[in-house]
């Protein structure tokens, strides 16, 4: 009797053992593969490719003007751009070396960057004492797309888009609508890359621009042109025909 007793309590054990062996295995194999998707994720992966006609790409301190210089459109974005350097400084986040700016046809932008989980999580916190009074956002979840609405002290409106790897800021909540359906990453990224791999990848900002392009159902293809400021790079600051503006 006592024999059969110390078996099953032998056994119990061993597959208590085993449950935590298996349970750690599978917390540790999730947390590998999230870790890697935040790693290997970028901006491009969610820009919205179809909606997007132009993304200016630009190290931080760039200089405004030299940028208004090349692209008229990015006069638009400049609100935007100051909130969201207050809102990183109030959050005591870490200055960041490059920075995204999309902007639709009719110059509505967004701002997309990198984002650690942990860097995800402090603006979560953060952001409604900052910029709502303390009032939740509204979200809503598509996968492990995050949106979330934010009032405004002055009733506009904050929307910030949270994805692996990824955080995006804008005043326009239709400019997340695309990222958020399901849509092939890596075809989406196809479309900018091409492009991009065009410019100089030591150019203090890079532009890419959707040219209309009547044979194609969808978005036009795309072009890009590194950009310099007045004090680096070429003596003349390149630039572009107005009428392939937004």
């Amino acid at each position: 009797m006592r024999a059969n007793s110390i078996n099953k309590k032998n056994i119990s054990l061993i597959c208590i053992a085993l449950c935590l062996i298996f349970s750690g295995g599978y917390i540790f194999q999730q947390n590998y593969r999230v870790g890697k998707i935040y790693d290997e994720a970028g901006p491009y992966d969610y820009i919205p490719a179809e909606e997007s006609k132009t993304i200016l790409e630009m190290d931080s301190g760039m200089p405004i003007d030299s940028i208004t210089a090349v692209v008229p459109v990015f006069s638009r974005g400049i609100a935007l751009l100051r909130f969201w350097e207050e809102i990183r400084t109030s959050a005591q986040l870490p200055d960041i070396d490059r920075v995204i700016l999309s902007f639709t046809e009719n110059g509505e932008c967004a701002i997309w960057h990198r984002a650690t989980r942990k860097e995800q999580k402090r603006l979560v916190k953060l952001l409604p004492r900052l910029v709502s009074n303390n009032y939740p956002p509204v979200n809503e979840t598509e996968g492990e797309i995050t949106v979330n609405h934010y009032a405004l002290h002055d009733g506009q409106f904050l929307h910030t888009l949270s994805a692996p790897g990824v955080i995006a800021f804008s005043f326009e909540p239709s400019l997340f609508k695309e990222a958020q359906q399901t849509i092939d990453i890596l075809n989406r990224r196809e479309r900018f890359v091409k492009a991009y791999r065009s410019l100089d990848p030591k150019a203090p900002a890079r532009l890419l621009q959707q040219i209309s392009d009547r044979s194609r159902r969808s978005s036009g293809r795309w072009e890009g042109k590194s950009i310099y400021s007045r004090t680096t790079g070429p003596d003349t600051i390149p630039t572009l025909p107005t009428d392939s503006l937004p």
